[in-house]
This record gives structure tokens, sequence and C-alpha cells, in this order.
């Protein structure tokens, strides 16, 4: 059976342009092609008005990071969790207006504020570029307790696709370098490895949407030409230890690529004593967060593992 005949029904009617507008060898477009032909499939969303939005710049000593923190204009609270969110797109393609509806649809469920990153993109800056960025911005946020109103001892990490990669890299990172390690990490349908022969990479490698080709294509940009490695801060499933990673979800599409290695991370972080919660969306495929208001399971997942996340920082929530 044609994988796109168990896609969900309704989940098929979601997607139907884009698969019939998808591009048979987009593995083939060169990057900068490639972000423009997704640039322009993509529509920023407008924050309500009760959400202020400031696109700010992190300065180190090395480089600039371009940010943008979402606030809730009447943030009565102090000292709440804040949201790190690192947007997806196979380390190449994706920016801050990119995933800027889940940025709105986090500070809005939560009432956190919510920085979301724009790291560098391969392959102008490969592997390691992303990471720096990201465990920087984390390093930044530590330190905004008084200008956000937040407690650096709650900071949530969340990521999708290659963003979830890059999400739990920098908690790796922080916890090898006793750096401000996040209180939790939010991973959706994350990369966690450059294994191309894994159970999901064998029975979804046509997708739909991504496949096994643009996988490897990606990472042959984020890597300077190279398709795997065994640098944990590039594919963190081959790290030697897990242990004394914050508490984790993983969050997983049932018709993904993706699914295999994301769910192997989990049963190593399992395994190694870290406080982990897997969700499956079923009968969805990789990417579905940008459905999240209008399917069901979509919705189901995204409320249980966010809740998950704000049980753990002790801060509750109500469904929408």
């Amino acid at each position: 059976m044609n994988i796109t005949e168990r896609i969900d029904a309704k989940y098929l009617s979601l997607i139907q342009s884009a698969l019939d507008n998808a591009l048979p060898n987009s593995h083939l477009l060169s990057p900068k092609t490639l972000r423009a032909v997704r640039n322009a499939q993509q529509t920023t969303i407008t924050p309500p008005e009760n959400i202020v939005i400031d696109d700010e710049i992190v300065v180190t000593a090395q480089r600039e990071i371009n940010i943008r923190v979402y606030r809730q204009i009447q943030q009565t609270e102090q000292n709440t969790p804040v949201l790190i969110f690192l947007h997806g797109g196979g380390f190449v393609v994706g920016n801050l207006d990119t995933h800027q509806g889940t940025c709105i649809r986090f500070c809005k469920d939560t009432s956190w504020p919510v920085i979301s990153v724009d790291y560098r993109l391969a392959p102008e800056h490969p592997f390691p570029a992303a990471t720096d960025d990201c465990y920087d911005v984390l390093c930044w946020v530590s330190q905004q307790q008084e200008r956000l109103k937040i407690d650096p001892a709650r900071i949530a990490i969340v990521g999708e696709s290659a963003g979830g990669n890059l999400a739990t890299v920098t908690a790796l990172m922080a916890r090898d370098r006793n750096g401000p390690l996040p209180a939790f990490q939010l991973l959706f349908y994350p990369v966690t490895d450059c294994n191309f022969t894994n159970p999901s990479y064998v029975n979804f490698k046509d997708g739909p949407l991504l496949t096994a080709r643009q996988m490897e294509a990606y990472w042959s940009h984020y890597l300077n030409g190279e398709k795997t490695t065994d640098n944990p801060y590039a594919a963190p499933l081959r790290a030697n230890t897990l242990k004394g990673m914050p508490p984790t979800a993983i969050v997983t599409a049932e018709f993904d690529v993706l699914r295999s290695e994301a769910e192997a991370y989990a049963v190593r972080l399992k395994a190694e004593g870290v406080a982990i919660q897997e969700f499956r969306a079923e009968g969805i495929i990789h990417g579905f967060m940008k459905h999240v208001e209008t399917h069901p399971e979509a919705n189901r997942i995204y409320i249980a593992a966010r809740n998950s996340m704000t049980l753990a920082l002790k801060i509750n929530t109500e469904e929408s």
C-alpha cells in the first residue's frame, strides 16, 4: 500500500497541495534555490494584540546572532520559565519568520517569553556554526533574569526536526561545559543521527515530503560535504553517555523518515536515567506542527507534549 493511502484522510487533504507541488528532485536544488522555494511557501503569522515581538541581537566576542523575543504584553509574573525555540529546516533552510506561528502559540499558551534563534545555516556556515550560535544564546538567556523577568533555572529548550537536534545538542554542550543546563527539552521529530539504513529511513524513504535523499543532502551541506559523522554534537545519538541530560519529551510522527532515530534517542535517554516521555502522532507526517490548529491529532499531540513541559516546570496551562 502506498504511504499516502495510510495517512489520515483529513490530514492528507491539508497537505495535498504541498504533495501536488512537491519537486521530485528537491535534493538536487542548491541551498539558495531551496530556500527561495520554501520561503515562498510560507506565510508569516501576525501576532495577536496581547503579544509583543522584538527583534534583537545577541553580541558575543566572535559574532552577532539575531533573535526574536515574544512576550505577552501583560506579563504580570516575575521569574517565569523561558522557552528557547530552534526552528527546523535541515540545517539549511528556515528563519525567524518561517516558524513564527509556533513561537506565538507557545507564548500564548504558556505565558512565558519565547526566544527564537536565527542560527547560521549550512552550507555557508557548516557544523559547528549552528550549535555554537544556539549554545551562545542559551548562555545569554541565562543572564537575562532582570530584563525578561525569567527564572534562569527554568529554561526550556524546544526544537523541530533539525532544530530538535540543535536543542538537544545545546543541552549536551551545556552538560559537558558546566554551562546553564536547560531544565527541560522538548523535541519535535528531532534529527539525532546520520544513519540512513534504520527502519524508518527504509520504510519512508520516499516521504511524503521529507525524503531520505533530502535528508542525505541536508547532512552533506551541514557536514561540509560529508554525509556521516560520529561527533555527538552533530549526531547526539552517538554520544558516549547521555547521563545528566535534562528531563525530555520526544514527539514523533507515524510516517516520518526520522521516526526511528528519535525513538532510539528516547530509548538511550531512558536507559541512562533521564526522565523521558514519548508522544507519537498517528496517521500523520513530519512537520505536523504547522497543522496544530487545523488537525485534531496534531493538536492532541501538541497539547500533551506542551503540558509535559509545563508540568515539569510546575506551571499549569489550560488546553486550547
